[in-house]
């Protein structure tokens, strides 16, 4: 699979009169599409099949490569 670039996206929210961060990451197209704005400091490269199907951006609360490898300790 191809890789591509996604980034955090902000928005303007009215009703708090202040900005918000998305729980997705997006692809510079998908933030245009979303109305919001990207967080150039979050870059972030990824697998296009960590994309939701047919869009440009990830699943909500999407977290990069918090499965891989072996478990290595255990917190309590």
């Amino acid at each position: 699979m191809g890789k591509v670039i996604v980034y955090k996206v902000r928005f303007y929210d009215i009703s708090t009169d202040g900005w918000s961060t998305s729980r997705r990451m997006a692809t510079a197209k998908g933030a245009d599409i979303m109305g919001g704005e990207i967080i150039e400091s979050s870059k972030l490269e990824i697998d296009v099949s960590e994309l939701e199907v047919g869009e440009e951006w990830t699943p909500r609360d999407y977290g990069a490569r918090k499965h891989t490898g072996f478990q290595a300790r255990v917190t309590a």
